[in-house]
């Protein structure tokens, strides 16, 4: 086994980037989901939200603390991302409270320009508090390629937004790692259970286009599956891919071995 891909995206809800390496923190991918978008009540954009944005793509320069900002014209900016005085709790999805500062300057009229939505991007304070659940998400090449076939054209890996996509023939043989440890890189993961997905894997990565009828071909055969530690315990559906969690950090890169430890 080794790595494929490896994805992550600064700003959540917009463009997954696909990253030649990454440092693996004890909180996931270094970078990844730091900016969260809240809509006009304050709450982070609804999955079906997801589509206004998904055609921006982000990067952010930790260092010089610059924000650029790619449009699908091919036109950038790039700016600085200031940040309000204030810090304050954003109740993430019902699931946990997390501390943010709002980005002050240009960038929420740039994406209410764009989207025609009112917007407010947060940063936040500590580094992982913006992943859904799980610092890392993962699968493998044998199970998009039989989704794929199920769905009689090519499915896009990038619709699951997954950290990681894992070179493996066998389908679905990450149902069974669940509990295993896996070396990947010089980072050590803990792979916990299926991810539950939603109707984000139904836009299209770069358009953001509902386009394709993934969770309707996921009902045909697979299970459903709850969050892992109980979290939303009513929320159930079709699983696809895993979280892992971090239990050693370290370095990967596009071509590392994956190997069981």
């Amino acid at each position: 086994m080794k790595v494929k891909h490896i994805g992550m995206a600064h700003v959540k809800a917009t463009r997954l980037l696909e990253v030649d390496r990454a440092t693996v923190t004890a909180r996931g991918i270094a970078g990844d989901r730091q900016f969260i978008l809240l809509d006009e009540s304050g709450s982070p954009l609804s999955p079906g939200d997801h589509r206004h944005y998904l055609p921006l793509r982000f990067d952010f320069d930790e260092k010089l603390n610059v924000l650029m900002l790619a449009y699908p014209d091919g036109s950038r900016v790039e700016d600085d991302c200031l940040l309000g005085e204030e810090t304050f709790g954003l109740d993430f999805l019902g699931m946990r409270n997390v501390a943010v500062r709002k980005v002050e300057g240009e960038w929420n009229n740039r994406l209410r320009r764009f989207s025609g939505k009112t917007v407010t991007m947060v940063k936040v304070v500590t580094g992982g508090d913006g992943i859904d659940v799980l610092p890392i998400t993962l699968v493998t090449t044998g199970s998009l390629d039989d989704l794929s076939k199920r769905m009689g054209s090519v499915v896009d890996h990038r619709r699951f937004r997954a950290n990681l996509v894992i070179e493996h023939e066998e389908p679905f043989a990450e149902d069974g790692w669940n509990g295993k440890t896996m070396q990947v890189g010089s980072a050590v993961l803990q792979i916990r259970g299926s991810v539950p997905r939603c109707v984000i894997t139904q836009l299209d990565p770069d358009t953001g286009i509902n386009n394709a009828r993934t969770i309707p071909a996921l009902m045909g055969f697979r299970q459903r599956v709850n969050l892992p530690h109980g979290l939303m315990p009513h929320y159930a559906t079709p699983g696809f891919a895993s979280y892992a969690e971090v239990r050693s950090p370290g370095e990967i890169a596009v071509g590392d071995p994956v190997s069981f430890v």
